[in-house]
């Protein structure tokens, strides 16, 4: 029998490319997209619009710490993933047993956590992504965890198994994975992990990746999740450009005046990266360009798209680089973002030419005089060829 092969990546990996893991054969993915309450995945929304466009069958993780409130864990969870619905379950990833600090400058271990600790929280986050997706999630785990860590609880037995279990030398591969007691059958087994030297040939970064398969061939995995095919992401108009906060330089960039933090997501109708900050009346924290690709000179529709959420700020305000009468000049225009959810708004039509330098460019700031702070989202800009 053949299985359905897999993968599953995080920031470790870098960047993927997802056509290349899609011509090795692979049929479904994982991605991490947060742990505990504080962090999010900076790769999330690239692998998974990447995931999605390659027709993969996927999912995302959610790395739980037992220290953690579980509702802020799943809100960091949630908040991250947005609306989209994936193809499997969403998966817990259940390995952490201990914390560390940094004691003198180094990583420490300053706790073991009891098992107590560990399956309480464990158990309060399933029960959350079930009450919230009406789905059991997948338990990502491996034998020495369950076993010494979790004292083999039996509430794991009402979830599915996604197993870790390797050889230290993968020239002597296994037949079968090491199972915990409290399951007799496994449902997804990552069989190769650190160590495997594979990273590049499926599409990472990084020298090694973890390569996983289906307990069941591809036909039976479509069929065992109901996978309608999979989603696909919202089409661009004719004869149009986008630049997003995923892109690369010099496409997407970020001119940071001040130290912040970004809050990230990926939008719910394209599932591209949107970054937000709160507004600041004072002085420009970021001044972040989008340059576009146009295929020729013309006139074009530019655009800005506003998501569904964390887009509150009623004074977010555009400037567009363009040509008149031979002079560079920038046209302001100030859009009410807590007016439009997932939607496209225009900022004008331009005569724009590839040729001329900057021709096109978009600017937005956080900068607003609105009291208090809003949150303002940097998501994408388009520009619509119109003739």
């Amino acid at each position: 029998m053949a299985r359905a092969t897999g993968i599953d990546v995080s920031a470790y990996q870098g960047k993927m490319d997802w056509d290349k893991a899609k011509s090795k054969g692979i049929r479904f993915a994982a991605c991490r997209a947060t742990v505990g309450d504080y962090y999010v995945d900076p790769y999330f929304p690239r692998n998974w619009r990447g995931m999605q466009r390659v027709g993969l069958w996927r999912t995302a993780y959610h790395v739980v710490r037992p220290n953690v409130n579980a509702v802020a864990q799943m809100n960091n969870f949630f908040n991250t993933v947005g609306s989209d619905k994936p193809d499997l379950p969403w998966v817990l990833d259940c390995e952490v047993h201990f914390e560390k600090r940094k004691v003198m400058g180094v990583f420490r271990m300053t706790k073991t956590y009891t098992p107590q600790e560990i399956n309480s929280r464990t158990l309060q986050c399933a029960n959350i992504i079930e009450q919230r997706t009406g789905r059991k999630p997948i338990i990502y785990t491996n034998y020495n965890h369950v076993v010494n860590y979790m004292k083999s609880p039996g509430f794991l037995a009402n979830y599915e198994l996604w197993i870790a279990s390797y050889p230290s030398d993968y020239s002597q591969p296994l037949q079968k994975p090491t199972m915990p007691p409290v399951w007799d059958k496994w449902l997804i087994w990552q069989f190769e992990a650190d160590g495997n030297g594979k990273g590049a040939e499926y599409g990472a970064q990084s020298l090694a990746i973890d390569i996983d398969r289906f307990n069941g061939t591809a036909d039976e995995m479509q069929a065992y999740f109901k996978i309608q095919g999979g989603q696909q992401p919202g089409p661009l108009p004719p004869a149009t450009v986008a630049t997003w906060p995923d892109d690369d330089l010099p496409r997407y960039h970020e001119t940071i005046f001040h130290a912040f933090d970004w809050i990230t997501f990926p939008d719910s109708k394209y599932g591209r990266l949107v970054k937000v900050k709160p507004t600041s009346s004072d002085t420009s924290y970021v001044t972040v360009s989008y340059r576009p690709q146009l295929p020729s000179a013309g006139r074009y529709l530019v655009e800005a798209f506003i998501p569904s959420i964390n887009a509150n700020a009623r004074q977010a305000t555009y400037i567009v680089e363009h040509y008149v009468n031979g002079a560079s000049t920038g046209q302001q225009i100030t859009i009410d973002q807590s007016a439009f959810h997932n939607q496209w708004v225009p900022l004008g039509e331009f005569e724009l030419d590839p040729a001329r330098e900057d021709d096109g460019r978009v600017d937005v700031t956080d900068f607003s005089p609105e009291q208090p702070p809003q949150l303002i989202a940097f998501s994408g800009i388009r520009w619509r060829k119109l003739d």
